[in-house]
């Protein structure tokens, strides 16, 4: 069922002007700045020395927190910690008792760009400066995904967890899935959040950009030209009106609409001309009656203080409002600075605050209005300003712009969601680039052959490790990618790093193999889903070793870009011109179950008229001593044997296109197959690990799979040759009704962290009308293939923390 009215029923934050939400709107309206100089890290000889930082040291926020258990196992990265607290905040606002959430299926939805890293920083910086080993441990919680594996666990949540890393966008995708799996009752409660830490990287970073305030930014004004980073963290609670209005519960506002699209137009500014901000903008109005349009309207603005930024922005708000004098305007990045990945929900929990309040947040450091920036903006000093409209606006690197509106009530609100379950997906084009070539073709061999490529790599002493030593490695050769990259004419390659040439290798070979020719009566109505595990980790190594050296005074500015998760899709919205729906997820494994549960949910609602889905990740020698460290490692890969030790880690980027049945057929395209279905289950257990009898994929395959009426020809397994993983696999097997075909990639390729699903189903579809190839193959892990075709497979996703899911794969009959 679609319930269309979705309320915020608390909201929390965490900021360099107050420990609390309350704390935090009170001190922005008594005009209080948060900027300050940097006091609980050494700057070096960096030229920015001033930041918005949160004024309490990482113990004293574990004391506000309280008692974690797995703290004690392993640290908190300081993004972790501000998260917590906001959540505490958020839950506590809700004037609902704890005991409220112990039975509902809550979801986590999270967004941020340096969540995990400060304790990685920290180790990297200590060895730089003092010789130190890097504790391999770090490499656990420096996933970005990782904080919400330890909020499920410590809260006891056991609903979908999905991180969004699209830079300073990323927490406002949180709201908007959030919403969506509200209002498919896919979950009772949504908990979107957004945390992100200071740290050096985005200091020198922005540094390098010449982007960085002096001092104080002031947005849209004269004042210190640039923005201000900060740090900080949100938290915003939803829940279907239905439910709060059963249980006479209070409401904080009303989600009215949301937007996002791409400018595809530069990796770092937006379109000057500000059409893809305005089209966003409008889009998230789009269910407004216009009646409510010509009351009060609060936009909380991007704001950063850049020159470009603000310029374009209010040209585009302009565009959209057409110089209404009911409209106020303002930037709480004045204030406390730009928390990156954490601003959009911050800003938004600010906003809500200011409607309940009816009084709009000023914008402070500002004395005289820029040239170019001509609207209505609250100067300094906060007004008493009743609106029943609030915008909340978020841009990104990559382009990547989002725009969310709410409203104290829905009594001019027609919020859309015609979301048709019964719709059949297919995929019409796939194309993969691994260890064993390019294009399904080579899959295919691999399998037939009973092959792999995998080569001995050295991998030096340093940081990890005070010897060399070598190790298998299913790389993706230089010779091939550079073929690659002449092949598809990608004219940006040379400002490319190695993981975005990879990824947009698989993504313009996806596009060709589809029959699809971007244009621009079309390229708004093609999304990107797309995940990944360790995102530019090469860039962001180098972009560290280079400030390191010249002791945080600068960073290469052609490195920097590249060091946000989304990047790689930044730069593939530019090299091919798509406008549509663009996301980017950091979720391990499930993050590829994820995409399809969105691109799902985008042609089912008639967002998208494609989606073009991937995942996609690069080998990095210091990943893999990390890894290595860890035991997790090993010269040979023999997934489900009693003997497994270790797997052969490789890099790969795949890529699907998938579209309806019925528009895929009006353009004669070739379906290779259909999207029979998609589940994921999470249950709570210690993060970064396996825990005991906890088995989220067996709940799956009991649920789903278990019945006499469901038949499957094969399983694609995750094959990592890890003895805890592979158990937890076997045993979801064992509960099917027949003995079935377990199959695995793998020992063709590797284990390539994120991308192994995705590429379990480039396999199947290389081969999909010749079954015989796996018999012999070194790719049948257990079990004979005795089909005349692989006519349907399932395919797992299983990840340490408690989070599982699987898709499932039918030829068109």
């Amino acid at each position: 069922m679609i319930e269309k009215d979705i309320v915020v029923i608390g909201y929390g934050a965490i900021t360099p002007v107050g420990k609390t939400l309350n704390e935090s709107f009170e001190n922005i309206n008594l005009s209080q700045n948060g900027i300050s100089k940097i006091k609980y890290w050494d700057v070096g000889e960096c030229r920015a020395k001033y930041a918005g930082e949160v004024k309490h040291s990482d113990s004293t926020l574990l004391g506000l927190i309280g008692d974690l258990s797995s703290s004690k196992k392993v640290p908190m990265d300081r993004g972790e910690l501000l998260l917590f607290k906001a959540v505490e905040d958020a839950l506590n606002s809700t004037g609902v008792s704890r005991d409220y959430f112990n039975n509902k299926k809550i979801g986590l939805f999270y967004g941020t760009s340096l969540s995990g890293f400060v304790n990685l920083e920290r180790d990297y910086i200590r060895n730089f400066k003092e010789n130190k080993s890097v504790n391999p441990k770090s490499y656990i919680s420096f996933s970005v995904s990782f904080a919400l594996d330890r909020l499920a666990y410590e809260y006891g949540f056991s609903g979908p967890r999905i991180c969004f890393s699209t830079a300073c966008s990323s927490s406002l995708h949180a709201v908007i899935w959030g919403s969506r799996y509200l209002q498919e009752s896919t979950i009772d409660v949504a908990i979107c959040l957004g945390s992100d830490p200071l740290s050096m990287l985005s200091l020198t970073g922005f540094n390098s950009l010449d982007s960085l305030a002096e001092v104080k930014c002031s947005p849209f004004s004269e004042g210190d030209l640039g923005l201000s980073l900060g740090e900080g963290a949100g938290a915003v609670i939803m829940e279907r009106n239905s439910c709060v209005k059963a249980r006479s519960g209070s409401v904080k506002g009303f989600l009215a609409g949301y937007s996002c699209n791409s400018d595809a137009y530069h990796i770092t500014a937006s379109d000057p001309t500000g059409r893809g901000i305005s089209n966003c903008i409008n889009t998230a109005l789009k269910s407004i009656k216009p009646g409510l349009l010509e009351e009060n309207i609060f936009v909380a603005a991007h704001g950063t203080g850049t020159p470009h930024n603000d310029k374009v922005e209010t040209r585009a708000i302009m565009n959209t409002f057409k110089g209404k004098e009911n409209l106020l305007v303002s930037s709480a990045k004045a204030s406390i600075g730009h928390t990156l990945g954490a601003s959009g929900i911050i800003e938004l929990a600010l906003v809500l605050k200011s409607m309940e309040q009816k009084k709009a947040f000023p914008t402070v450091n500002f004395t005289k209005a820029r040239s170019g920036c001509d609207l209505n903006y609250v100067q300094n000093k906060s007004c008493d300003y009743d609106f029943n409209l609030g915008v909340k606006n978020a841009f990104a690197f990559g382009g990547n712009n989002v725009s969310v509106a709410v409203t104290k009530d829905t009594k001019n609100v027609v919020l859309q969601n015609n979301r048709d379950k019964n719709v059949s997906i297919a995929i019409t084009g796939a194309y993969q680039i691994s260890n064993a070539g390019s294009g399904l073709p080579a899959l295919f061999d691999a399998i037939q052959n009973s092959s792999n490529a995998f080569e001995e790599s050295e991998l030096e002493k340093g940081k990890l490790y005070r010897q060399t030593f070598s190790e298998a490695t299913a790389k993706i050769s230089d010779d091939l990618l550079k073929q690659e990259l002449r092949k598809f004419r990608i004219k940006n390659a040379r400002r490319m790093d190695r993981f975005t040439q990879i990824a947009c290798v698989a993504a313009l070979g996806c596009i060709k193999d589809a029959g699809l020719r971007v244009s621009p009566s079309n390229s708004s109505r093609i999304a990107i889903v797309a995940n990944t595990h360790t995102g530019h980790i090469n860039s962001v190594q180098q972009f560290y070793d280079g400030v390191l050296e010249k002791n945080y005074k600068t960073g290469d500015p052609s490195l920097f870009p590249n060091s946000v998760i989304n990047a790689h899709i930044g730069h593939l919205t530019i090299e091919t011109g798509i406008k549509g729906y663009t996301t980017v997820m950091s979720n391990a494994d499930i993050g590829v179950v994820n995409s399809f549960m969105l691109a799902k949910s985008l042609l089912e609602s008639d967002e998208a008229d494609y989606v073009l889905l991937g995942s996609s990740t690069e080998y990095s020698s210091t990943f893999h001593k990390a890894l290595k460290a860890l035991g997790l490692t090993s010269n040979t890969i023999k997934p489900y044997s009693t003997d497994a030790n270790g797997y052969v880690i490789g890099e790969a980027s795949v890529f699907v296109m998938l579209e309806r049945e019925d528009k895929a057929i009006s353009r004669n395209a070739k379906i290779s197959c259909l999207l029979d279905s998609v589940y994921t289950e999470n249950t709570p257990v210690f993060p970064g690990a396996f825990q005991g009898e906890v088995n989220p994929l067996l709940n799956i395959y009991e649920s789903h799979y278990s019945g006499d009426d469901f038949l499957t020809d094969a399983v694609f397994g995750m094959g990592k040759s890890i003895v805890n993983h592979d158990v937890h696999e076997l045993k979801a097997l064992e509960s099917l009704q027949t003995a079935v075909p377990l199959l695995s990639t793998t020992p063709l390729v590797g284990y390539v962290p994120g991308v192994t699903p995705i590429l379990n189903l480039a396999a199947w579809l290389s081969a999909i009308n010749l079954p015989e190839v796996w018999q012999e193959s070194i790719a049948l892990c257990k079990n004979q293939v005795n089909h005349k075709n692989i006519s349907r497979a399932v395919f797992n996703a299983i990840t340490e923390g408690g989070s599982a899911g699987t898709f499932s794969m039918r030829l068109k009959v």
